[in-house]
Formats: C-alpha cells, sequence, structure tokens
C-alpha cells in the first residue's frame, strides 16, 4: 500500500525532527528502507514545485543594480552583488562505514549560497542534490 500524500509529508517533517529513520517503523508501520524512499519523494517534489520561486538570480540590469545597492547599504562594500557562503552539514552514518570524511574528520554534505541584500537566496549549490 502506498500511502497518501500527506502521510508522506508527515513521514519525511517526523523524519527530520527527530532521531531518523528507525523510529519511523512502530510509528509509521513502514520499513526504513520506504521511509528514505518516501522522504527523497517529498524532498523532489519540493525541489521540483518551489525551488525555482524561492532560489533565483535577478535578470533585468535593474534588479542587480538594486542589489548592488543595497549590498553597499547593508555591508558598506562598494560593487557587491550579494553575500557568498558554505557550510559543512554533518550526516549520520553506519558505524562500520569505512568512507569519505570532510577535511574536519567527519561525513558531512557541503553546501554553498549566495544571497542578496535581503537575505534572499540567488543560488544554491549542496552535494546532496547532484
Amino acid at each position: 500500500m502506498v500511502p497518501s500524500l500527506p502521510a508522506m509529508s508527515a513521514l519525511s517533517v517526523y523524519d527530520d525532527c527527530t532521531q531518523g529513520r528507525r523510529h519511523v517503523d512502530p510509528i509509521f508501520g513502514i520499513s526504513k528502507t520506504m521511509a528514505k524512499t518516501y522522504t527523497f519523494q517529498v524532498c523532489q517534489v519540493l525541489c521540483q514545485c518551489y525551488l525555482a520561486d524561492v532560489v533565483a538570480m535577478p535578470t533585468p540590469q535593474a534588479a542587480w543594480e538594486t542589489i548592488r545597492g543595497g549590498s553597499e547599504d547593508v555591508a558598506g562594500v562598494p560593487n557587491a552583488y550579494g553575500a557568498i557562503d558554505g557550510t559543512l552539514i554533518p550526516i549520520k552514518r553506519f558505524r562500520d562505514y569505512d568512507g569519505w570524511n570532510c577535511r574536519k574528520g567527519f561525513p558531512a554534505f557541503n553546501m554553498q549560497a549566495v544571497v542578496d541584500d535581503n537575505m534572499r537566496f540567488m543560488f544554491v549549490l549542496d552535494s546532496f542534490w547532484e
């Protein structure tokens, strides 16, 4: 039986807000594999439906100039068209997993983002979305 979209969404939120998929079996009555599959499907739908509305580069030149002026007002740096930053997001691995670790010695996803003067995302690069 395939759960409904609200059930899949609830599973995804529960999975993200708790200790992970090992607790979903008694609550939702599904396996860890299906929990992972449904969580991934919900994330795909969110990305396909909403990512372009939330994360977008401005296209007209006037929008870029507005960002440049706003960035100078906020940070005091002339000719800056936003800000860029990155972070490592730690992830859980199996105890016996022997694989890639980040430069700090733990398994992590690497995320980089560019924001405008109002802290709206213009670009996001996350190794998880590849």
